[in-house]
């Protein structure tokens, strides 16, 4: 059988301990072949009862924590009197990850000091063995209403809404806390197994509180642990038993936002941009009018923007997406973005892979001064042209004599302005004719030209 050993080389009062987070479902152990073993002195001498009473210690327990340090599994076999030194539990937990603490009490029950938590991993047949060194000087009396004989539980609101993982991930809530006071209001006492992960809504802590008349107050805490808000503190009176908590509700208020997923084309679906291979793209926000709101380009590929505190309303993202070479590979205009005036709008764009396309429909005049037809209706059986950037001299494409057509196409262009120049010979009739086109980055362009006899 392996021992497992850690050493806690410090202990902190109970006051001063960072705070957590909590979860949702109860932390059980028990399945297992893991035992738990603690030692414990008096700086650094053995305990013995004339030194637990002049450390103002009666009881200590080793409590076993789950890997987050926000659950812990505690019963009779992890507590033992100060002056044994010693306590043991049978082989009954579960092999994994754990967290275990000390915690010193006093006569009536309070906790007097905590450890820092130690991390420890155990196999099956492991025996965890924790060890620490208590100090021999007693606490200054400070305000701290832990003890065993009130169960205290509680639930909270965010908006008005029971929490959830979108909720409090909207209001930037990571954890809520319950803060105690004195019956003057003032010694805030804080404790993280009153500190909670947001989204679990509720608590309940057994065996938490020593009875008496307290204030309370709840905060609700940031990833950082800023106050984000807080209610009102009020009067806690709590005899044996079982209490609750008033609930709260944290009215979170903040400007609207549009949160945007980019989702990027590859090869069967649409996915992230390292898998579409999409080096750099550039984006347009443009509102109900079509000025633009917000504007950025070469930027590295990403699957997320946010826009803040924008103007309630209705919204179109352009987004085209640029292989590494600079070639265009992707684009696409997603509208109907409604933001509104209140609270975060989510949406997800999906940005099909395209190049700038011209397709130029071709219609021949039949004879002078009347309509428009085929090849066929108008005689033409060749003719020649040329695609060029509109007030330049330069050919972008161009074919002489080709056999007659109706439908002509151009893919890979730059966006832009184009001039589509015919010429063909009917007998002695001649066709001519220039067709000015606008050619975006959004997939095909469609345009009618009409070729005119001269």
């Amino acid at each position: 059988m392996k021992k497992v050993f850690t050493w806690f080389s410090a202990l902190v009062l109970l006051g001063m301990i960072a705070t957590g987070c909590g979860v949702e479902d109860p932390f059980d152990p028990i399945g297992g072949n893991v035992g738990l073993e603690g030692n414990w002195t008096i700086d650094g001498l053995p305990a013995d009862a004339a030194s637990c009473a002049a450390a103002g210690i009666a009881n200590v327990e080793l409590r076993l924590y789950d890997r987050f340090g926000s659950e812990f599994f505690s019963d009779v076999q992890h507590v033992e009197a100060c002056a044994v030194g010693t306590l043991s539990t049978t082989a009954r937990f579960r092999p994994g990850t754990y967290r275990v603490l000390w915690v010193a009490t006093d006569a009536s029950g309070r906790s007097v000091f905590r450890s820092g938590f130690d991390t420890i991993t155990a196999r099956d047949g492991d025996i965890i063995v924790a060890n620490t060194d208590l100090p021999s000087v007693p606490p200054v009396t400070e305000f701290n209403p832990r003890g065993t004989e009130v169960t205290l539980s509680g639930e909270w609101q965010v908006n008005g809404a029971i929490p959830d993982s979108f909720n409090c991930a909207e209001t930037n809530i990571a954890t809520v806390e319950v803060v105690f006071y004195d019956s003057d209001g003032t010694s805030p006492y804080t404790d993280r197994d009153f500190t909670f992960a947001c989204e679990t809504g509720s608590f309940v802590r057994p065996n938490s509180l020593a009875a008496g008349a307290y204030k309370s107050q709840w905060r609700a805490l940031d990833a950082a642990g800023g106050i984000i808000a807080e209610d009102e503190i009020l009067d806690l009176v709590v005899s044996p038993g079982d209490a609750t908590l008033r609930t709260p509700n944290f009215v979170i208020e903040f400007a609207p936002t549009l949160d945007m997923t980019l989702a990027w084309q590859g090869i069967d679906t649409f996915t992230s941009c390292a898998e579409a291979t999409v080096g750099t793209f550039d984006y347009d926000l443009r509102d109900s009018t079509g000025a633009t709101v917000s504007t950025m380009t070469g930027l590295g590929c990403t699957e997320s923007l946010e826009f803040s505190d924008i103007a309630p309303g209705t919204y179109q993202l352009d987004v085209i997406g640029y292989f590494t070479d600079g070639s265009q590979g992707w684009a696409s205009i997603c509208d109907s973005l409604v933001v509104d005036a209140t609270g975060r709008s989510e949406y997800i764009c999906n940005v099909g892979a395209t190049t700038p396309t011209l397709d130029v429909t071709i219609s021949w005049q039949t004879s002078p001064g009347g309509g428009h037809g085929t090849c066929d209706e108008a005689g033409v059986t060749s003719f020649s042209y040329w695609l060029a950037v509109s007030g330049s001299a330069e050919t972008i494409s161009s074919m002489i004599g080709i056999g007659c057509t109706e439908l002509l196409s151009f893919e890979g262009l730059d966006p832009g302005e184009y001039t589509l120049s015919f010429d063909a010979m009917v007998g002695a009739a001649k066709y001519g004719g220039d067709c000015d086109m606008l050619v975006t980055s959004f997939g095909i362009e469609e345009y009618n030209c009409f070729v005119d006899l001269e």
